[in-house]
């Protein structure tokens, strides 16, 4: 056989072997980088939150409390505490939610509406790909979500983003601290450790 022949079958083998190694080297650091937790990944626009496999309790997302009026102002600064963040109102203060990845959203249903001041919010680019979790606060408990009342007004909002799993309060309402810590429990946003003292025999 030519040795020219030899030389560049040679060269070919050691090409598709470098070409190997790097693309397993790739694959690895891919995989690593899929399973690591990035806060700054769900913000990104167009993003889902369903698209991002997230763990919530792992204190990684940049979480805010914003409510709509001062009637919500009790429990949204409950949530704001056990979160250990902030909560504001909105129209009060100017909210850069681009620095944020879960916004714990407060509204009021009156009469059995939505407000203009939540419509116009939730309309915002800034919202896109974030995680919305909405604590909604009523005359009575309704049967609805804040995504279904929204798509029932045809709205030309993207509801993808909002929870379905919505805190429901009503005004007077009994145990708020308790009923906060366990729907917080139950969307994996805190872990409630048992206060209770052993008793020792």
């Amino acid at each position: 056989m030519n040795k020219k022949v030899v030389f560049v079958l040679f060269l070919i083998i050691v090409i598709f072997i470098i070409i190997l190694i790097n693309s397993k080297e790739e694959s690895k650091k891919i995989s690593k980088e899929e399973n690591k937790i990035d806060s700054s990944f769900i913000a990104n626009p167009g993003e889902k939150p369903e698209d991002v496999i997230v763990d919530k309790s792992s204190g990684e997302l940049k979480k805010i409390v914003i409510y709509e009026n001062n009637s919500l102002k009790e429990v949204s600064r409950i949530i704001s505490k056990k979160l250990n963040t902030k909560s504001l109102e909105i129209g009060k203060k100017e909210i850069n939610l681009n620095e944020y990845d879960v916004i714990f959203l407060g509204c009021e249903i009156v009469d059995d509406n939505i407000s203009e001041k939540i419509i116009s919010f939730l309309d915002k680019d800034e919202l896109i790909g974030k995680i919305i979790i909405p604590f909604v606060i009523s005359d009575d408990i309704y049967d609805f979500t804040l995504r279904e009342k929204i798509n029932e007004n045809k709205k030309e909002i993207n509801t993808e983003n909002i929870e379905e799993n919505e805190l429901k309060l009503t005004y007077e309402e009994e145990n708020l601290d308790e009923r906060t810590s366990e729907w917080l429990e139950e969307m994996e946003f805190i872990d409630v450790q048992d206060d209770e003292e052993e008793v020792l025999e």
